[in-house]
Order: C-alpha cells, then sequence, then structure tokens
C-alpha cells in the first residue's frame, strides 16, 4: 500500500511543477508587461511636456521681442 502511494505522488509531481512553473511564469510576464506599458506612459507624458515648455519658451521669447 505504501509503495503504491509513494509511486502515485511521484507521478503527479511532474504535472504540479510544470502547473506551478505556468503560473509563475504567466504572473512574471504580466508584471513585465504592467512595467513597460507604464514606462511607456510616463515616457510619452515627458515628451509631451518638454515639448510644451519648449512652445512656453517661445512664447515668452517671441512677446519680449
Amino acid at each position: 500500500m505504501l509503495s503504491r502511494m509513494l509511486n502515485s505522488e511521484k507521478g503527479m509531481l511532474l504535472p504540479v511543477a510544470m502547473i506551478l512553473l505556468f503560473f509563475c511564469t504567466s504572473y512574471l510576464l504580466s508584471t513585465v508587461m504592467s512595467y513597460e506599458s507604464h514606462f511607456r506612459t510616463y515616457n510619452s507624458l515627458e515628451s509631451a511636456y518638454v515639448r510644451a515648455t519648449i512652445n512656453k519658451i517661445q512664447e515668452i521669447e517671441n512677446s519680449t521681442e
């Protein structure tokens, strides 16, 4: 009886390990994709604010002339 239970548990180890690997990999990929999305958003905002600042400075220069 004990040997039968041990064989059964060994047979379950690989599928359980594969499922755990799948979930860990999925979590890691979703975290990385979320970070990448936030990074692109912040990079776009930075570009927009830099462009707006340049336009404001040019407006001020043009109004003082």
